[in-house]
């Protein structure tokens, strides 16, 4: 049976110890403060660590799912424990980071790479959103064998990373993706809500699968649509009047992104786009 350490229990370290508990692994979840997610270990079989004890310290797995400013202060710690790493894997889950927080294990000789599913953690751990989907890998050659066992276990399939190249970039591009459209999606159920009431997440979401569907098949440039597409002066005009100060400042930077698109894709000849601009009060 192998031993797997995570580091960290918010929601992807949770998800990804039952992960690792379901697959048949001797889990340890370690975290500094106590709380609820102790007695949700215990209930899934997993064990519970406050500070780690040797046991842990010897599993051959270690998985770091903490937040993004702590991951190189804890891998510095935990490395500092052990006796030695031939046989190790050790992964993050961090998007943000590359290779280096991990350095000390390299050090060890164990295996290391940065493992990171490309999918938002439910509060509500779910083993089972991990499987079938996308995660990338960033590791060193000789590493990637050993780190693709872990990789196994989360059900995950793996895009190999040739190199680190900017990580801050292709964080972003999943920030847009995820969190981004989570905030949209919400503005738009509470600014429809007076209309519809309960049924306005429906009609939101309804939408939003509508125009994702659209992209999948034929590209962004081709899917969008709306007033900005078609270059409609007057219905932008009175979306703006719609909201007030502060909510026309938070809509800018959206409206910008979709004139940007419009613009790039074709919809918009530049001239349309620099009036837009011009309504919206945005730099041309």
């Amino acid at each position: 049976m192998t031993a797997t350490l995570v580091i960290g229990p918010g929601r992807a370290g949770r998800t990804l110890a039952l992960v690792h508990a379901r697959a048949g692994d001797a889990t340890f979840l370690l975290g500094r403060s106590s709380g609820e997610w102790q007695s949700w270990a215990a209930e899934q079989g997993i064990q519970p660590l406050l500070e780690s004890n040797p046991e842990a310290d010897a599993a051959r797995r270690i998985v770091f799912a903490v937040p993004d400013p702590d991951l190189e202060d804890a891998a510095m710690e935990t490395a500092s424990r052990l006796d030695g790493g031939e046989g190790r894997a050790v992964v993050h889950a961090s998007g943000i980071h590359g290779l280096a927080p991990l350095a000390p294990f390299s050090t060890l000789g164990a295996a290391t790479g940065a493992l990171h599913p490309l999918l938002p953690f439910a509060e509500t751990p779910d083993p089972g959103g991990l499987a079938g989907g996308l995660a990338t890998l960033l590791a060193a050659a000789p590493d990637r064998e050993a780190i693709l066992e872990c990789a196994s276990a989360w059900g995950v399939e793996v895009l190999t990373l040739e190199n680190e190249g900017d990580r801050a970039a292709y964080h972003l591009a999943l920030s847009l993706a995820a969190n981004h459209v989570t905030a949209t999606v919400g503005w738009a159920e509470d600014l429809l809500s007076p209309s519809l009431g309960p049924r306005a997440r429906e009609a939101v979401l309804g939408l939003a699968r509508a125009a994702l569907s659209e992209v999948e098949k034929s590209g962004a440039g081709v899917a969008l649509t709306g007033p900005v597409a078609r270059g409609d002066e007057d219905t932008l005009a009175l979306h703006l009047a719609a909201l007030d100060s502060s909510q026309r400042r938070r809509y800018a930077g959206t409206l910008e992104n979709v004139i940007a698109l419009a613009e790039a894709s074709g919809h918009l000849e530049s001239e349309q786009a620099a009036r837009l601009r011009h309504i919206a009060d945005l730099p041309s």
